[in-house]
């Protein structure tokens, strides 16, 4: 009674006969809904740190966005979607019908996928190989370079073809499947017997995991040859250079792609997909141990000098 008095009192007389449950369900209605959803494949600190990112980057332009776990039912009303993780973005490209779909923090093979699919855009969470095979140019003279794979792996396979086509002209790539050798350490053996002027890492856990990493950097400080490496903890364990992608950079890029898909004008389709920001740290402490003389621009625009202060 009071429910339905204070709905009086508050509509006038042009509602009169609203009954409790139906006013809950039109007051329901006029909430407004984020304009963004963003699905997190799980509730993992990184998907959450992304999450958290495009959220304020989102806001700072006038956009409000709710967050859920992958799973739960989308709001019918929601006007882009950003997938964070590989699950996500997957499960999402594959509904029949969904708002333009974004995405963030998946890995290389998966990214040319959904882009190849027109199905959605987004950022991959792998800096490019022609990137990171520029970056190995500028570190030394060598023009050869080594690499593990698994020939079984479509994964592998798809970073093993494109290793390939990115290959500096006149470079030698040096590659090895992990299919084809007795065991790793076999498959390092090998590998080092070709003398690669460095070995390119990707992050690929169909090759990598801790104990092949530590068996690879410590044959490959045996024979003097550096390692190229996917991530921080890489050249902390012993690579001459780790990359590094943030969760807050792939959550700000993201968030731009979702910022002009909302505010294209007419059909213009979803926007290009922009390759990832990256830094990258260096072992100066290995760099000595393997007397590799790296120019002083590589080190100044290094995120880190493992190994000495600025």
């Amino acid at each position: 009674m009071g429910l339905l008095t204070a709905t009086r009192t508050h509509a006038g007389a042009s509602l009169p006969w609203l009954r409790p449950a139906l006013l809950i369900v039109v007051l329901t209605c006029w909430v407004q809904a984020a304009d963004v959803t963003i699905v997190l494949t799980s509730d993992a600190k990184p998907y959450r740190t992304a999450a958290e990112s495009a959220t304020a980057a989102l806001k700072q332009n006038g956009f409000t966005a709710a967050v859920q776990i992958h799973g739960a039912a989308l709001p019918s009303n929601t006007k882009a979607i950003l997938a964070v993780g590989s699950q996500a973005a997957i499960d999402l490209a594959e509904a029949p019908q969904h708002p333009p779909l974004l995405y963030c923090m998946v890995g290389a093979p998966l990214h040319a996928q959904l882009l190849a699919s027109g199905k959605a855009t987004g950022v991959a969470v792998e800096v490019p190989i022609r990137q990171q095979f520029a970056l190995i140019s500028r570190l030394q003279e060598g023009q050869s370079i080594g690499m593990l794979y698994h020939s079984e792996s479509t994964s592998s396979r798809a970073r093993f073809e494109a290793a390939r086509a990115h290959l500096p002209a006149d470079w030698a790539l040096m590659a090895v499947d992990l299919d084809q050798s007795t065991s790793v350490s076999a498959a390092i053996d090998d590998l080092l017997r070709q003398q690669p002027a460095i070995i390119w890492t990707a992050a690929d856990t169909a090759v990598y995991d801790a104990t092949t990493v530590r068996a690879l950097l410590l044959a490959s400080l045996r024979q003097h040859t550096p390692v190229f490496g996917f991530s921080p903890a890489f050249a902390r364990a012993g690579a001459i250079v780790g990359l590094e992608v943030t969760p807050e950079d792939q959550g700000r890029q993201a968030a731009s792609l979702v910022i002009d898909t909302l505010t294209a004008k007419g059909d213009a389709g979803l926007p290009a997909a922009p390759d990832p920001v990256y830094v990258y740290h260096i072992n100066t402490i290995v760099a000595n141990k393997l007397r590799m003389r790296i120019p002083q621009d590589v080190l100044d625009q290094a995120a880190q000098l493992i190994g000495q202060r600025r």
